[in-house]
Parts: structure tokens; sequence; C-alpha cells
């Protein structure tokens, strides 16, 4: 059983787009929400949001009205102990079959997705990515999909840290 990832209020992963990784633009536009931490080895950056308000949808929205377009807002996902999840912007899908090529092709221009892989070892589990992930709530998008028809379970890739307990 997989856990609920619960999105954060007032953290968000921004994928600034890598042409733009550098520019002082991005880096003002960012620093007028909050609090900007780099995340070393990605195109990306962690938003610390200054009075982000506790709907996380909502704040969201605003990133998304006061950024640059291309610059793509995601909230962390927390676990149940609170620890951070960073969301790489895919998704995967676990289908209850294995499903066609033809079938993939449509369910995945049905939810406006993008095809990335299907796992080689469980060929029922497919990753997609949002053909617009500037205008997708990642949350919602999972929570739609766990909800298919034929969909045994969906969930957000993210990048986490995970401590060895010995």
């Amino acid at each position: 059983m997989l856990s609920k990832l619960i999105p954060s209020h007032d953290r968000f992963i921004i994928h600034v787009p890598a042409h733009k990784a550098t520019e002082e633009s991005v880096a003002r536009q960012l620093l007028q929400f909050g609090a900007v931490e780099d995340l070393p080895g990605t195109a990306a950056v962690v938003l610390h949001v200054r009075s982000g308000g506790s709907d996380a949808r909502a704040v969201w929205e605003r990133l998304r009205t006061g950024l640059d377009p291309e610059s793509c807002p995601e909230p962390i996902l927390l676990d149940e102990q609170g620890q951070p999840h960073l969301p790489t912007g895919q998704v995967s899908v676990r289908f209850c079959r294995t499903i066609s090529d033809k079938e993939l092709k449509r369910f995945a221009a049905s939810h406006k997705l993008k095809l990335r892989s299907r796992n080689e070892f469980v060929p029922e589990q497919i990753v997609f990515e949002p053909l617009e992930l500037a205008g997708t709530y990642l949350p919602e998008m999972v929570d739609e999909l766990g909800k298919v028809e034929g969909v045994a379970a969906a969930w957000p890739n993210t990048l986490s840290k995970f401590r060895r307990i010995v």
C-alpha cells in the first residue's frame, strides 16, 4: 500500500528551464515569494514561501501566475512523518493488467500525458509526464489517475532522502 503524500503549502520545488537556470531575472522572481535553496545536480530549486497560506493549491496558483511561464512550481510532498519528497514532474501508473501499446497511447492522449517508459520488470507499470507540466497541479492529477477504471495505483515520482537506521 502506498502512503499518502500531502502537498506542502510553504515549500515548493521550482523546475527552472536549463537555458534560464543562471538568469538573474528568475532569481529575482523567486525572491519576491520567499527564500531560495539550491538543489545541487538538478535544474531546480526549493522555494520556501513567505506567508503562503494554508491551501497548497492556492499558493501554487499564485506562484504560477507570478513566475515565468516556463518555470514549473510543484508543492513538495510530505509523508506521514513530515519528511519531504521532491516531485520530479513524472508520475507512475500501475494498471490492473498489462496494456497494449495502442491502449497506452490512447490512455496518454486522453489524460494529456507523454509516455516516458515502461517498467521492464513490471510491465503493468508505466512512467508518464504531463504534456503541460507548468499548468498541471500534480497532486490532483495523481488523484484523478488513481480513480481511472483499470488503474491499480498512481503516484508521483519523487527524489527523497533516506537514512539508514542501524
